[in-house]
């Protein structure tokens, strides 16, 4: 068969597919297609029209079909030759079937015919693994990123080897070997017959012991989860047996290695410069199991600050420079000793990374205070940035000198307050948490602590889905004017509408059910539609939504308590939005079994509230309760025998609350105060005259980290309370005094269970005081969907609870006090679920004890 000449177009093609088929294996490697022809009959130069193609012959091949091929190759049989078409062909069969392509084309007097060689590359339709004992097939399969029966071609065995490998590794089979071996083909077939993979596991290796040896200045100390030194500074995920992994970590390669590296970086941040950080002795037990890891350290010298100094530059654009920006001296617009007063890093003083990391913190917060904002939204565009340190090291004296270098930006103004993603919630809400307005200063500080307020009215999470559901964010706007920047808040509507059934069991109050509906952005005027329409348009957020307001209705049949309560409270009765007045009412039932009578309870109270700020409250308001007591024990206290069986405790209402925390759900950080009174009386109907006032502090902190991420951290709660008679009342009701004891007052003591005890039970007090300090340990979290975000899952707390109760009002006998400590494991999201474990240190007589307590809820 005779092939003449092609055109210059499809000369081209020809020489660019032939020269890709010349290619070694290295370059199939990267996904070249392979492979083209070597000469194109064509056309001559002068004709317009390329010719028809009559018919496309297949040569070499084997398990692909002649139409598959054809069809693959794009040039359709009776239609005009069209070269680009060939030309993607070409590279569709190398992606579609690893097919090396050439075609050949010749000329006829009514067309053209092709010829499309093709060379299969060598495969198997089936690999196989050999020698995985421990490791599952359907786990190498997903290693080698392959499925089940799926043909695999020689050339890429190297990389599936390498990928099998690697998983082995990676799951602590540290002598693992994984080889291949292709069969070759009988009869003359063109493909391997058989590819196998080789594994050789091993054994599984655990970490049973790891001894750093040489780290004087950071000795690993302590255990479990008090540990410190050099590993638990560092992080290591390399560790020996523990509470938690009792047979030992598994021995990794590039975990070991990442924690060499890891340790370096934490000598080097603590100003050992020099510092040496090596491997030494892997010792393996006789079976190869086990492994002591020993790690050597020569830290060499500390260095020290010799020198800071604090310097500003700005961004200038030169002509010459093609519009790049080069960075110039600036003078400081505060004085550099005012700067370097608040720095943490001094002349003298060890060099330590984390000390100036808080330096550019310090500093940033300083110039926020003057609208010198830092924002990434504004990098690049006259914000203020703190740039890398300059450090001249004196490796002779072992000092380092430091020049802190500082884009100063310009002062801004806020010229808008926006708010986006809240498609439902009027702007209102949002904006009464903004403390900077138009037209004022861009405090940073303020502007960020307006987005924790906004954060922690819980109307944009989602309390059941916190690594999904974003939490607000902040960025900044650049406008005409260079002083002015718009600031926006993009909000993401969260689940505000919780309809549950739920029911759980309470070491406290025995089991329980609860139907439960709680609006936490309810707007009493935004009506449905239609009522066939109701529940869709609550639902989606468009009925009965976005004023703030608050409506919650529970019914809860339980083994020991049964409720319910119908509350609605609205933030801003005024829409004054800023210290507004606030109504709030609720209206409640409950009835409870205790051990020594029953109580049913009915509740009713309306109060009105004022804000001052953002964080402080008070409020005014009525109480009207009626109390009914059945089914006295024979032996119940006297104060209880002699309150009568009915009793309408009714009064007045104030107090002042303080709120300034980092999350609603599960504060981490701030403050939480609470001061409420009543004062009760037969001037407002009651049969019983009193005062009651009760008062409790929380307070939150995070201990070191990095924001962003979940750190340790303390919870420290103090409360106390005093109730006096007054008029014709010469005690308290027994149901009106003060109890402590149980998972949320005093653990280690049973609910109630504290005396002073009177014939076996506890017969209360007219005066209490109780504190708590926890050191909570975050055990397990996530990463927050879009962010960086941590958000806790499981937590471990130690804890030390003391109390007191008096039966006299305002008096307090230190020598009655109770004391306990002890730990709890909590399931912090997306079910709460806490298990205490209390000891008491301190008890008295009669006192019932309960070591372990719990709190579980499902829905």
């Amino acid at each position: 068969m005779k092939y003449t000449r092609p055109c210059a177009r499809l000369v081209l093609c020809a020489l660019l597919i032939a020269w890709a088929g010349l290619v070694p294996g290295g370059a199939q490697e990267s996904g070249a297609p392979p492979g083209g022809s070597d000469e194109l009959g064509g056309l001559a130069p002068s004709q317009r029209q390329n010719p028809d193609v009559l018919s496309i012959q297949v040569e070499g091949a084997e398990r692909y079909t002649h139409e598959q091929l054809v069809a693959a190759l794009g040039q359709v049989i009776g239609a005009p030759l069209d070269p680009d078409a060939i030309e993607r062909g070409v590279h569709t069969l190398w992606k579609a079937f690893h097919v090396r392509a050439q075609v050949d084309v010749r000329e006829t007097a009514t067309g053209v015919e092709l010829l499309l060689r093709v060379y299969e590359l060598p495969a198997d339709l089936e690999p196989r693994f050999v020698g995985n004992e421990e490791i599952g097939l359907d786990k190498v399969l997903e290693w080698a990123q392959l499925v089940e029966r799926q043909e695999l071609f020689l050339y890429q065995a190297p990389r599936v080897r390498q990928r099998i490998l690697d998983g082995y590794l990676a799951e602590g089979y540290y002598f693992a070997e994984v080889e291949f071996v292709a069969r070759e083909a009988v009869d003359g077939e063109s493909s391997p017959a058989d590819l196998i993979f080789e594994i050789k596991e091993g054994p599984k290796v655990r970490v049973i012991a790891v001894d750093v040896v040489g780290s004087d200045s950071m000795p690993d100390t302590g255990m479990w989860w008090w540990k410190g030194g050099l590993r638990s500074l560092s992080r290591n995920e390399i560790a020996g047996r523990g509470p938690l992994s009792w047979w030992g970590g598994l021995l990794v390669g590039d975990v070991l290695e990442a924690d060499l590296l890891a340790m370096r970086q934490t000598y080097r941040q603590r100003g050992w410069l020099d510092a040496v950080v090596e491997l030494g002795e892997l010792d393996f037990n006789e079976d190869r199991d086990t492994v002591s890891v020993t790690i050597l350290v020569d830290e060499g010298p500390r260095y020290t600050v010799g020198s800071l100094s604090i310097v500003a530059l700005e961004r200038q654009v030169e002509p010459s420079a093609n519009g790049k920006a080069e960075l110039v001296p600036a003078p400081l617009i505060l004085d550099e000793e005012e700067l370097k007063g608040l720095c943490q890093l001094k002349p003298g003083n060890p060099y330590e990374l984390h000390l100036l990391m808080a330096d550019s913190t310090v500093l940033k917060n300083r110039y926020g205070e003057l609208g010198h904002l830092s924002h990434p939204s504004l990098r690049g565009k006259g914000g203020w940035e703190f740039l890398e340190p300059e450090l001249i090291i004196d490796v002779e004296h072992h000092r380092a000198n430091v020049t802190y270098r500082l884009l100063q930006g310009r002062e801004r103004f806020i010229r808008e307050v926006l708010f986006t993603g809240n498609h439902h919630t009027r702007d209102s809400v949002l904006r009464r948490h903004v403390s900077v307005l138009p037209g004022e200063r861009a405090d940073m500080y303020e502007l960020s602590r307006s987005l924790s307020r906004i954060t922690s009215t819980g109307f944009f999470s989602d309390p059941r889905d916190q690594i999904g559901h974003p939490d607000p964010m902040m960025r900044f706007h650049e406008t005409d004017d260079p002083e002015m920047v718009d600031v926006e808040y993009i909000v993401d509507e969260g689940q505000v509408v919780d309809m549950q059934l739920s029911g759980g069991v309470q070491s406290d109050s025995g089991a329980f059910a609860m139907v439960s509906l709680r609006m936490r952005n309810f707007d009493a005027t935004d009506l449905p539609s239609s009522f066939g329409a109701a529940f869709s348009e609550v639902y989606h957020k468009e009925a009965f939504h976005g004023a703030g307001q608050l409506l919650e209705m529970n019914l809860s049949p339980g083994s020991e308590i049964k409720s319910w309560q119908v509350r609605f409270m609205h933030p801003d009765i005024l829409a004054s939005h800023f210290d507004a007045w606030s109504l709030d009412t609720e209206f409640m039932r409950r009835d409870r079994i205790y051990p020594a009578f029953d109580e049913d309870r009915t509740r009713y109270q309306v109060k009105f509230g004022r804000a001052f700020g953002h964080n402080l409250r008070t409020y005014l308001g009525i109480s009207k309760q009626n109390v009914v007591i059945d089914d006295r024990a024979e032996d119940a206290p006297g104060t209880l025998e002699r309150q009568p069986d009915e009793s309408r405790v009714q009064g007045l209402l104030f107090g002042l609350s303080h709120r300034d925390v980092d999350s609603r759900m599960n504060p981490r950080e701030g403050l939480l105060a609470n001061w409420n009174n009543s004062l009760n009386g037969s001037f407002m109907g009651g049969n019983h005259e009193f005062v009651r006032s009760e008062f409790s502090i929380d307070w939150f902190r995070p201990l070191g980290g990095t924001d962003g991420s979940v750190r340790p951290g303390v919870h420290c709660a103090l409360a106390g309370g005093v109730a006096a008679p007054f008029g014709t009342s010469d005690e308290i009701p027994y149901t009106e005094r003060f109890f402590i004891g149980g998972s949320k007052t005093l653990r280690g003591f049973d609910f109630r269970g504290v005396g002073p005890n009177e014939e076996g039970s506890a017969v209360g007090g007219e005066t209490m005081l109780r504190a708590s300090l926890e050191y909570r340990i975050p055990l397990y979290t996530k990463t927050q969907a879009r962010t960086f975000r941590e958000v806790e899952m499981f937590r471990m707390v130690f804890f030390v609870d003391a109390g007191i109760l008096d039966p006299d009002a305002w008096d307090l006998d230190f020598s009655e006090m109770r004391a306990s400590y002890g730990v709890g494991f909590g399931l912090t999201n997306p079910i709460p679920l806490i298990f205490t474990f209390g000891w008491p240190l301190e008890s008295g007589p009669g006192d019932d004890l309960e070591q372990f307590s719990f709190n579980i809820s499902f829905y």
